[in-house]
């Protein structure tokens, strides 16, 4: 019967009991285990029957614990019920005989309490099984055969169900409860358990924000656990350097957790850390930049304390919700959940986007099932809907992109149509075509459905517009820090190279102060809102070149006074880094949102007559494990 026979934990095992069969059962999986015989006391009444079980279980262990260090103990206690009335095991024939007559013929409960401790730091699992027997109509001479030929001691109701001759008639539920131990649940408890410690979260590992706890020199990463919370830690996946864990039970948490304010919290992985107070936030991402910086670069620039948003909640600008299927098979829309990347919780609010996501998404979601067209399967590829992305520009007017896998651009502009008549700040609705198997959308067709196919959006004294698929950064006010930071480097005299421009939202803002600026971007969609951008401002020192950032560069002869980087994520190339050297620039100003890859590409600079003076820390992203960096590097002369 025993479906767990490979568990063999690293630690100490005791099993409190007297019981033959738990011995039996429990050495058939841990040989090694002890065995110490508890001294309780086990008359307890008025007691329901698994806070009974429970109860004796663990007298049982905690008697045997004060004896042992560094330990687990398992017990366990059965008992028998019928009609609110718990037998234990019987003391003498007679009252085994006693009662038999009462159970014969009946249907009883068997429950069994197992409780398990690991010590130190007395970690507790415990649960109750319970059973349904029915023990034969039993002749008084049949009944006395039995009290005089088998174990009667040991069987709390079992009743010789694994002796001949079986006295029980039929059962409902796990044999081996009935036997005395439920035994799989509980090998897997106990192996749970080995693998379980009390420990204390000492730092915050980004970008994931997984708490880093230690065990000896092991360190552990676990999900949702913030410095200074105590929480009993169960391994889960052992890697070659650091393990991987999973917080069973916060013991004792950290002063500086507070209650999340999104009810979809620890479902969506989205914001990380709303579960830790906004203060302790900004520490952790300054620590974040300060340790990368330690770590990677030689210089000592000075890292100045990083600026808090301006806005914590409702600042993104920017959000796409992914159509999938729930668990009763209905269509909803939403973010992914977190770890997976086909499962999609059902977004009701969203804190840190609008608080009219829970509108839209309703509108969008009811009319989509109302169509009867499926949502796309990402296992079978298969299905229509795929995304919503919503983007907010000024005064909270939307530009809303629908996504499917095939064309009925007619199903989608009868949505666009309504929504448009319902929300008046929906300023335009499209309709893109995406195909191509995976989660990254690969525009193959694009249409306005109706509205417009822009929104604008004010930094400092600049305006902008931007398109569906234009980059502009996620928190304006944070941008507008930022950009003000960044313009107080740019001198008159500078001829400016502004590197992965985007919509030249960087290039227009510092274009007033600077002698010239080009601006250098891959992608046409945005080179289109660029120049439009840079019209809308009068700028006339402005210029841009669309194209790879590696290419161009190494066709650009023009001088270089100063050169403004905002990369993707993944950093800059050697290869660029290498041409903006050759370029000379007499200042670098380094934007970046991953400080590994924006460490790493400061370091290469400073390999090459290059120094990096101070560091502007920004918090972009509040709750989330990310932020903005901007760092100031000047070639040594």
């Amino acid at each position: 019967m025993l479906k767990n026979k490979t568990f063999l934990p690293a630690v100490r095992l005791i099993l409190a009991s007297s019981s033959p069969r738990r011995i039996e059962m429990m050495k058939a999986v841990f040989p090694t285990i002890e065995v110490m015989s508890p001294e309780v006391d086990e008359n307890i009444t008025d007691m329901l029957p698994e806070d009974y079980v429970l109860t004796i279980a663990e007298k049982k262990a905690m008697s045997v614990v004060k004896k042992v260090d560094d330990s687990i103990v398992v017990s366990a206690d059965t008992i028998v019920t019928l009609d609110n009335k718990i037998f234990g095991k019987p003391k003498t024939e007679d009252e085994a005989r006693d009662m038999l007559k009462t159970l014969r013929g009946k249907e009883h409960f068997v429950y069994t309490g197992v409780f398990i401790v690991k010590s130190p730091g007395n970690i507790v699992r415990n649960f109750v099984f319970k059973s349904i027997v029915k023990i034969k109509m039993l002749s008084d001479s049949e009944l006395e055969e039995y009290i005089k030929t088998a174990s009667w001691q040991d069987k709390a109701g079992a009743y010789g169900i694994q002796e001949e001759p079986n006295i029980v008639e039929s059962y409902k539920g796990d044999y081996n409860n009935i036997v005395g131990l439920p035994i799989d649940k509980t090998v897997e408890t106990v192996n749970r358990l080995a693998n379980t410690s009390l420990l204390t979260a000492e730092d915050i590992a980004f970008p994931e924000g997984n708490g880093v706890v230690k065990k000896d020199k092991l360190v552990i990463f676990v999900p949702n656990m913030i410095p200074g919370d105590k929480g009993e830690i169960r391994i889960v996946k052992n890697k070659k350097s650091y393990a991987e864990g999973f917080m069973d039970v916060l013991v004792e948490p950290s002063p500086n957790r507070i209650k999340p304010e999104c009810s979809h919290f620890g479902m969506c992985g989205g914001c990380i850390m709303q579960n830790c107070d906004y203060p302790s936030q900004l520490k952790y991402k300054e620590k974040w930049v300060k340790d990368n910086i330690h770590k990677t670069l030689k210089s000592e620039p000075v890292v100045h304390p990083i600026v808090a948003s301006p806005d914590i909640w409702s600042y993104r600008n920017k959000m796409e919700f992914s159509f999938g299927i729930d668990i009763r098979g209905e269509l909803n829309l939403g973010l992914h959940k977190a770890g997976s990347f086909s499962k999609i919780v059902d977004i009701k609010e969203c804190k840190i986007f609008s608080p009219y996501v829970s509108e839209i998404l309703e509108f969008i979601r009811e009319y989509a099932k109302k169509t009867g067209l499926p949502t796309y399967d990402s296992f079978t590829h298969r299905g229509f809907w795929r995304y919503v992305v919503v983007r907010k520009g000024s005064n909270n007017s939307m530009l809303l992109n629908v996504v499917t896998r095939y064309e009925d651009p007619q199903v989608v502009y009868e949505l666009a149509k309504k929504m448009m008549e319902k929300f008046n700040f929906i300023k335009g609705v499209l309709w893109t075509l995406a195909s191509s198997i995976g989660d990254a959308i690969k525009v193959e067709k694009t249409e306005l459905m109706m509205g417009i196919d822009y929104l604008e959006e004010q930094i400092g004294a600049c305006k902008y517009r931007f398109g569906v698929f234009s980059f502009i950064q996620t928190n304006i006010k944070t941008t507008e820090q930022i950009y003000d930071k960044l313009l107080s480097f740019v001198e008159p005299e500078d001829s400016v190279l502004d590197l992965y421009s985007g919509i030249g939202s960087i290039a227009v803002y510092v274009a007033n102060k600077a002698k010239s600026v080009v601006g250098i971007e891959l992608l046409q969609e945005c080179m289109k809102w660029a120049d439009v951008n840079a019209g809308l401002n009068n700028i006339k020192n402005v210029s841009f070149i669309q194209g790879d950032v590696k290419k161009v560069l190494f066709e650009y002869k023009d001088e270089v006074k100063t050169v403004i980087l905002d990369p993707p994520r993944g950093g800059i190339a050697q290869k660029v880094v290498e041409r903006i050297l050759e370029l000379k620039p007499s200042k670098i100003l380094y934007l970046s949102c991953q400080p590994a890859t924006f460490t790493r590409d400061l370091n290469y600079f400073e390999e090459n007559n290059y120094i990096t003076k101070e560091i502007f820390p920004y918090d972009m992203f509040p709750h989330t494990g990310h932020l903005e960096s901007l760092a100031v590097v000047e070639r040594k002369e």
